[in-house]
């Protein structure tokens, strides 16, 4: 399956919106309900979501990916959240032929960049 980013409208290859209705799968009413839910009950979506993603840690990668993928995040945050090294997320992402962006675009991407990599440091203190 290919992915369209929406910033710079590249296609990519990413295989995490294959068929949703296999295996018992989520229908796409119940991701529209948990939105609305999310609006009036923010507190309990946040929990259920972050249980989900704890509990399966290849879905949570495969959302980060997708978020970095879709300009929503950039490397530095991507490798902050799924907590490895820049130079190793950009490897793994070459690998599966993700393309990869070089250099902060916005402040906030400088900003975002600065504290992954501070926090980085630190852990390996």
């Amino acid at each position: 399956m290919t992915r369209q980013n929406r910033k710079t409208g590249t296609m990519t290859s990413f295989g995490m919106y294959q068929n949703a209705k296999k295996a018992g799968g989520i229908d796409m009413w119940q991701l529209k309900q948990l939105e609305r839910l999310h609006e009036i009950e923010p507190d309990t979506v946040d929990v259920a979501i972050a249980e989900l993603l704890n509990k399966e840690p290849k879905l949570r990668e495969k959302l980060i990916v997708g978020a970095y993928i879709d300009g929503e995040i950039n490397l530095g945050k991507a490798a902050e959240l799924l907590g490895i090294h820049s130079v190793k997320l950009r490897r793994q992402l070459l690998s599966k032929g993700i393309p990869v962006r070089i250099g902060a675009e916005t402040i906030e991407e400088i900003v975002a960049e600065g504290i992954a990599a501070s926090g980085i440091r630190e852990s390996s203190e």
